[in-house]
């Protein structure tokens, strides 16, 4: 019993002082944290939206294209979205459900489906 509680204040310890915390780069930054281009119906950015949508979640970035890779939580479909940073802001390059391309169209309502 002893070793139990040891373990799980070692764990806890852990998990407070954020070990494992992921670090991001700047741009992938940019699409989780700041990412709203349906600002006029909610604040809720990218990422939140990715956080509830997504298990298994993998953020990368290669040529200031940050790629989104996930499994929906509800239909098990793998998910893919690629984002191309610019200058003046982020665009939606690409989406992906289980290879299949969707439109930007689909993606937006994709996302504002997980707007509360």
């Amino acid at each position: 019993m002893k070793k139990i509680k040891s373990l799980l204040i070692i764990l806890f310890l852990i998990f407070v002082t954020g070990c494992g915390t992921k670090k991001y780069s700047e741009n992938i930054i940019k699409v989780r944290e700041k990412y709203n281009p349906w600002y006029l119906s909610s604040k809720t950015k990218a990422g939140e939206i990715y956080d509830k949508a997504l298990n298994n979640i993998k953020w990368e970035e290669k040529d200031n294209i940050v790629i989104v890779k996930g499994i929906d939580k509800k239909t098990r479909k793998e998910i893919t979205v690629e984002y191309e940073i610019k200058k003046n802001g982020i665009d939606m390059k690409k989406m992906t459900i289980n290879g299949e391309e969707k439109s930007y169209a689909e993606w937006y309502k994709y996302m504002t489906g997980f707007i509360e």
